[in-house]
């Protein structure tokens, strides 16, 4: 199955941003504009610790194995195969003037990091 089972919507929007920076770039073609997406797999967000903590202390493993079990047996399409860590500086903000454009002069960007767990 390509699209893991509950998620859906999740990987529908994800099929969105993709196709909509596509179009941004293909009409960008040319230009000095560079339009990229930022779309990472499995997150090891707070949710998912606890669900290797818990699944771990239920199946008496450690948490890397139940890691392992989880991309091997559930999550088969993942490219990376591991969680990713994320961290977010909400702060950090870059401001961005487009010469003469008349539709959107300034655009502001949030920052969002990813740092590739093992």
């Amino acid at each position: 199955m390509l699209v893991p089972e509950g998620l859906i919507a999740y990987s529908a929007t994800k099929a969105a941003i993709l196709s909509i920076s596509r179009s941004l770039a293909q009409t960008t073609k040319g230009t000095r504009v560079t339009v990229n997406a930022v779309v990472p797999g499995s997150t090891l967000t707070e949710g998912a610790k606890n669900f290797l903590q818990e699944q771990a202390k239920k199946d008496k493993l450690t948490e890397q194995e139940v890691a392992d079990n989880f991309f091997k047996n559930v999550r088969t399409t993942s490219i990376l195969v591991r969680f990713i860590s994320h961290f977010i500086f909400p702060s950090e903000k870059l401001t961005i003037k487009a010469p003469n454009s008349s539709l959107i002069p300034f655009v502001s960007v949030g920052i969002n990091c990813f740092e590739s767990i093992s």
